[in-house]
């Protein structure tokens, strides 16, 4: 018996920037700056699976 399965996924439809956390680095002469990790782009994936 075999399988067979299509999906289709969408991250972030309305593609905002949404920032997940910041991350704090330090130049030499001790300031700090803030450098933000954003979510996913907007995607679309695509997804084939077969099973023989």
């Amino acid at each position: 018996m075999s399988d067979l399965r299509l999906s289709v996924e969408t991250f972030n439809m309305l593609g905002i920037n949404n920032v997940l956390n910041q991350t704090w680095i330090q130049d030499t002469g001790g300031r700090q700056y803030a450098i933000p990790n954003y979510l996913t782009q907007r995607l679309f994936n695509l997804k084939l699976i077969v099973r023989i």
